[in-house]
């Protein structure tokens, strides 16, 4: 059962803050309001065995995994 208005919207989280704050731009114009929920499922995988991962390539996991969406939805809702 849903209830209420219900939409999805996206997101490369690798991008920059700037698109993340057009994203809740977005949403605040679909909704006439800061999101009262968020669901970050942000993840991406370079297959390699951890010792013979490129350093690019284990930067690139760690930011976007760890850190990039915590800190960004964080700052931008508080």
């Amino acid at each position: 059962m849903w209830i209420g208005d219900n939409r999805a919207f996206t997101l490369d989280i690798s991008d920059s803050t700037e698109s993340m704050q057009n994203l809740f731009t977005d949403v605040q114009k679909a909704f006439s309001q800061t999101p009262s929920c968020v669901v970050n499922c942000a993840g991406i995988t370079r297959d390699s065995f951890l010792l013979k991962m490129d350093e690019n390539d284990f930067d690139q996991v760690i930011q976007v995994n760890l850190k990039v969406g915590d800190d960004f939805v964080s700052q931008l809702l508080f």
